[in-house]
């Protein structure tokens, strides 16, 4: 059964940060990107639910989230975002009963691309599995994965320190703070919009929280006012436990 239906997935996708990631610089402001796909899917049978979407999950030590976005007869396209990398993929999509299998590779411009191979059913409309191999085998080894259909939400109130995304911190509310609390409080700021954090140090503070959804590398244009004078706020007095030890302020 051939279906033609249009499909607008406008993903926003988010931020990330620039330079150097160390403990005082891992993300603070400017352009966000935005994701926004149009996908025409036909000549293949999606009767119980398309596979457009997000999926996210474990994918070796790490998280992933793949974004299928667009689907043109058998040709599909879409995007891998995993270890503070966003990287888009295309490839051929066939059907065999109620199971469509996806065959997509990677630009090959960057070191560490590589293929997929996605498997999507029919009976399972919110899961995707497969593998992933680095077109350089000396690089990374092949990994395997189970996805879940999982879109990201931006929400205050998540994490330990949702006060960072909801008013305005003065000095005097962080002062009770360590050094690496305030550490933990500027990323989660990021980690709420999603940011994926290239830093493994940063990514394993909450890829096992059950909201956390590395959606973007580039989060900044998404940051609330607020949120931006919080984390120079923390910035400066991370600043200055680095240079004076964590004894300010006890």
């Amino acid at each position: 059964m051939k279906i033609f239906l249009t499909y607008f997935l406008c993903a926003t996708m988010l931020w990330s940060c620039s330079g150097k990631e160390n403990k005082t610089n891992e993300n603070t402001s400017d352009t966000g990107e935005k994701l926004a796909a149009t996908a025409e899917v036909r000549d293949i049978d999606l009767s119980q639910k398309d596979p457009i979407g997000s999926y996210s999950g474990s994918f070796g030590d790490t998280k992933i989230t793949i974004l299928l976005s667009a689907f043109y007869g058998d040709s599909v396209s879409g995007r891998s975002i995993v270890s503070g990398n966003d990287r888009p993929f295309a490839g051929i999509a066939t059907q065999i009963g109620g199971v469509t299998e996806i065959t997509a590779k990677e630009p090959g411009t960057d070191r560490h691309d590589g293929t997929f191979k996605i498997r999507f059913d029919n009976k399972a409309p919110d899961k995707i599995s497969g593998s992933w191999a680095p077109f350089d085998s000396k690089v990374t080894p092949p990994k395997n994965f189970n996805l879940v259909r999982r879109s990201f939400v931006y929400n205050t109130s998540v994490g330990n320190y949702p006060e960072a995304s909801t008013k305005l911190l003065t000095e005097e509310d962080l002062m009770g703070y360590g050094s690496y609390d305030l550490y933990l409080m500027r990323n989660e700021i990021f980690a709420r919009h999603g940011y994926c954090f290239s830093r493994k140090e940063s990514r394993e503070e909450f890829e096992n929280t059950d909201w956390y959804v590395p959606a973007s590398i580039d989060v900044r244009n998404e940051l609330t006012e607020i949120e931006k004078k919080n984390i120079k706020q923390i910035l400066k007095l991370e600043k200055y436990y680095d240079e004076h030890g964590d004894d300010f302020g006890r």
